[in-house]
């Protein structure tokens, strides 16, 4: 199921990083950094399945390699406390290709960074775990052909990380569909879709997978959500089914699944939850497609109804509007849902 997962950070002298360090982790190649001497030597990492860097046109052309592009960074930010590039991660659908995940990825560079005047070193890792994600290491100086010059102050707003975060969820719903995927992603909080789950990107397996270093106040509040979503789900789980139909208007039983694995502590609540949702009454079977048993919400349901006997009444009326080929257009989407064909079984 495809993820919308964008988290921003900067690369500061004061935390005793460096931007040709960082530069070389995500390439998974050796770099040397020509302010400090140090070597920075990553060429074992094995995850890294594409490297790119995306130069503005005002852009000097020796930038287009690694080490001379960073270490003109490093050079360009004279104060010990400097910021001196900004890392953005991305999660990336693992349904995607390696082709697919880089044509999404330039897409949203070229448009939200490339565009404003910003130079990108793009890296696409996919681990054991079939994870794949992108990191993208923007400048945060504009920059001539003679080099980098000022500081670009609005690129460090909250407005411009806004846009970058509505910007990603835009172009990966455009590549989603391109892809015939039928899931979308939004930018926005859960409680700003009202859904009453608490914020939680992993689930229990994979936070005791990442789990080395992590502090024990870290530990136990990861505990405490894991524990109080769980309870939220099993008394209402309801809520677990306006999660998956925000993405996807129709779902599987594997969709349930992860649900359940990811909001559950041990293998009996595991079970005990996917059970929970499979019974919930707001749960509509669809018929199977695929070789698939397909569920829906019964308010998903009810609304494309509504919808739909909106679209009859108006293409009715003597007074609509509605043309005969918009009513076609509707009709068509609907007929190809199998929403009005199916037996839903409502009563």
């Amino acid at each position: 199921m495809a993820i919308y997962h964008q988290h921003t950070k900067l690369i500061k002298r004061s935390k005793a990083q460096s931007s040709v360090g960082a530069a070389a982790y995500r390439a998974g190649c050796r770099l040397v950094d020509e302010r400090t001497g140090k070597v920075y030597d990553y060429s074992k990492k094995k995850d890294v399945v594409h490297s790119e860097i995306f130069l503005t046109d005002e852009s000097p052309a020796v930038y287009r390699d690694r080490e001379t592009l960073w270490n003109a960074v490093e050079a360009s930010h004279q104060r010990k406390d400097a910021q001196t590039a900004r890392d953005i991660l991305i999660a990336l659908p693992h349904e995607f290709t390696l082709e697919q995940c880089q044509d999404a990825v330039a897409d949203f560079v070229e448009t939200y960074c490339v565009a404003q005047g910003m130079i990108v070193d793009v890296n696409i890792h996919r681990d054991e775990d079939n994870k794949p994600h992108a990191h993208l290491l923007i400048t945060k100086r504009e920059v001539t052909l003679d080099g980098f010059g000022k500081v670009a102050r609005a690129w460090n707003t909250k407005a411009q990380l806004y846009t970058w975060r509505q910007g990603w969820e835009s172009v990966l719903n455009l590549h989603l569909k391109r892809a015939h995927i039928e899931q979308s992603v939004s930018c926005k909080s859960l409680a700003d879709l009202d859904i009453d789950l608490a914020g939680q990107n992993l689930s229990m397996a994979g936070f005791q997978a990442n789990g080395a270093g992590r502090k024990l106040d870290e530990i136990e509040r990861y505990w405490y959500t894991v524990a109080r979503n769980h309870q939220a789900l099993m008394a209402r789980p309801e809520i677990a089914l306006k999660f998956l139909t925000h993405k996807k208007a129709t779902f599987t039983k594997r969709d349930i699944e992860h649900v359940a694995f990811r909001y559950s502590e041990n293998e009996a609540q595991y079970t005990a939850l996917t059970e929970r949702l499979l019974t919930c009454p707001e749960l509509v079977r669809l018929g199977e497609k695929d070789h698939a048993m397909r569920y829906s919400s019964r308010e998903l349901v009810n609304t494309e109804i509504d919808v739909f006997d909106d679209a009859l009444a108006l293409s009715a009326s003597s007074d609509s509007r509605l043309s005969d080929k918009a009513l076609a257009k509707t009709l068509r989407h609907f007929a190809k849902k199998g929403k009005r064909q199916l037996n839903y079984s409502l009563s």
